[in-house]
């Protein structure tokens, strides 16, 4: 069966939330406008200005949570040789970090010539096993987003824990305008609603497929992580006075071409050596889960990225089109060697895909 795609972008029309109009354009398209950008100024005045009004006493002007990935490798070179900043940065490490990653940020730390702190947790690494097991027992694309389950937990928990033991009031960290529309809530929403939406349709799954909760530890970790997502880190970061922005949305304009030749000629940046892009490759659970959302849907974070890119005007639709089939396609030699060292046959996995 042939997917009709948007004439404008590359979204299909399965997408989560997607409705294609008798042009053959997208709501994305159709309601997209571009971002109008403040200035560097002011953004460095409202992290100084903050620091002065907060009072505290730190040697470092912000933490930027650093993943090793594009977006906040960028970041922490923007605001060191940019704005003239003295960031802290922080890595959170799940214990499922690619070697290269892990280079990455030692280069880039040492380059810039700044403190780096990196803190561990196993959220993650004790889930994603049992997690992973759950989801074959009914491998749909709705409760894919338990593959992930401990990430968020581990650097939202961290860093503000961090941000608190340091006495610094600012943490920045480096999501972007260019990560699409929430299509892995969406569906499992099934609408366009909030938080209610998202529980109702995930207690739904949860009946289908109650093994995704049968495990203590794993419940646990879910309920905590989505708790901090949506409520408790707000709370606490207003109880200690900490403001967290994300300055790509306001400030900073992601411009990959600049970016990507930023990372490879001033940092010696590598990808994931078994991917054909720089994006997605920070974490071996995100190149899974991304390989298992195109198989069971068609598309993936790839779709959605050059999508976005081609809406900003920074690619061509002829282009996104080559790229998403060179890009989003990891080896299965590769998917074989990380589920195997997790305990887990990629045999199966494939098995349970193909039929």
């Amino acid at each position: 069966m042939v997917i009709k795609k948007c004439k404008s972008c590359i979204l299909p029309e399965n997408y989560a939330s997607i409705k294609i109009n008798s042009s053959g354009i997208c709501n994305f398209c159709e309601s997209h406008k571009p971002i109008k950008y403040l200035s560097d100024t002011k953004l460095k005045d409202r992290i100084l200005n903050y620091r002065k009004y907060d009072r505290r006493l730190s040697n470092y002007d912000c933490i930027i949570g650093l993943s090793g990935g594009r977006d906040s490798t960028y970041l922490l070179w923007y605001f060191v040789t940019v704005l003239n900043l003295n960031p802290l940065a922080v890595f959170i490490n799940s214990g499922l970090i690619p070697e290269q990653t892990i280079g990455n940020i030692t280069k880039t730390v040492s380059k810039l010539n700044i403190d780096l702190v990196t803190l561990n947790h196993n959220y993650l690494k004790k889930s994603f096993r049992y997690h992973m097991n759950a989801w074959l027992k009914r491998p749909v694309p709705e409760t894919l987003i338990t593959l992930c389950v401990g990430c968020r937990l581990g650097m939202k928990k961290l860093m503000f824990n961090e941000a608190v033991k340091q006495s610094i009031p600012v943490i920045i960290t480096g999501g972007t305008p260019f990560e699409g529309k929430h299509y892995k809530t969406n569906i499992l929403k099934k609408t366009d609603g909030g938080i209610k939406s998202l529980i109702s349709g995930y207690l739904k799954q949860v009946i289908l497929n109650p093994s995704i909760i049968s495990n203590m530890y794993c419940l646990k970790t879910q309920i905590n992580e989505f708790y901090y997502t949506y409520f408790g880190i707000k709370q606490k970061l207003r109880s200690k006075n900490i403001l967290h922005f994300s300055p790509y949305y306001r400030y900073i304009r992601w411009n990959e071409k600049h970016i990507e030749s930023v990372l490879v000629d001033e940092l010696d940046w590598k990808k994931h050596p078994k991917s054909d892009s720089y994006y997605r490759g920070d974490c071996e659970v995100g190149l899974i889960r991304q390989h298992l959302y195109y198989k069971t849907l068609g598309y993936n974070d790839k779709d959605d990225h050059l999508s976005c890119l081609i809406r900003d005007k920074q690619i061509s639709r002829k282009s996104a089109l080559r790229r998403v089939e060179q890009e989003r396609i990891i080896p299965e030699n590769h998917l074989t060697t990380i589920l195997s060292e997790m305990g887990i046959e990629y045999s199966k996995v494939k098995d349970k895909i193909d039929t």
